[in-house]
């Protein structure tokens, strides 16, 4: 008895194999318009090409915040009212809060230690700038109830000069010494009484007066 091999039919094999991979694909394809649920994750990335992490989304208990960094590193994250910008040393050079009495837009330094900070609210606004330490270099600001005030000192030595309400003051160690107002220069010794007065007096004649240390006039018109 002759047995006879049945031949296999190639184009019959890669049609049955794309059948097979076909109903696998349709099995497992969602509809656009179909409702996921809910998806429930502490953290999101999403990766470049290169496996670096580009878009953060998390949460923790303090809240949650989104961060966005570029190719160098260099990171923006936003958390509730804050807005940081971070470079890629991992040192803060910029900072926005907004809340319903301010804002802030600080250049920078580290948190709490601004070298430029330029803010607003209710009463006005302010520009301010500051050493390493925090201290105050300039500030000129405006708001209740001088109406504006400018002051540059050096906190070094804890000098400051300040114009505020048509008067010019020099300061040191936190006490006035020196006010320039309404043509007329006047010395203040620590206790705050006035000690020398040089000027235009009210009747539109120069003038000067002498006092001692208690502000009583001794010498002079």
């Amino acid at each position: 008895m002759e047995i006879k091999m049945k031949t296999i039919d190639l184009k019959s094999v890669i049609i049955g194999i794309l059948g097979t991979v076909l109903i696998f694909v349709i099995m497992g394809t969602t509809n656009i318009g179909d409702d996921f649920g809910h998806i429930q994750a502490r953290s999101i990335a999403i990766i470049n090409e290169d496996g670096s992490p580009q878009i953060y989304l998390t949460a923790s208990k303090e809240g949650g915040h989104f961060a966005v960094a570029d190719s160098s590193g260099n990171k923006c994250i936003i958390t509730q009212n804050t807005i940081f910008f971070i470079n890629k040393n991992e040192k803060l050079f910029a900072t926005l809060v907004a809340n319903d009495d301010r804002q802030h837009l600080k250049f920078g330094g580290q948190i709490g230690k601004s070298i430029t900070v330029l803010s607003s609210g209710k009463d006005g606004g302010s520009l301010m700038t500051t050493d390493s330490q925090g201290a105050s270099l300039f500030s000129l600001m405006s708001e209740k109830p001088y109406g504006g005030l400018l002051k540059i000192g050096n906190p070094n030595d804890d000098k400051y000069m300040s114009y505020v309400d048509g008067k010019l003051l020099f300061s040191a160690n936190g006490e006035t010494n020196l006010v320039i107002s309404n043509g007329q220069l006047q010395t203040i010794n620590k206790r705050g009484n006035r000690t020398i007065i040089l000027g235009t007096n009210d009747n539109d004649e120069g003038s000067i007066v002498v006092a001692d240390k208690d502000g009583t006039a001794f010498w002079g018109k």
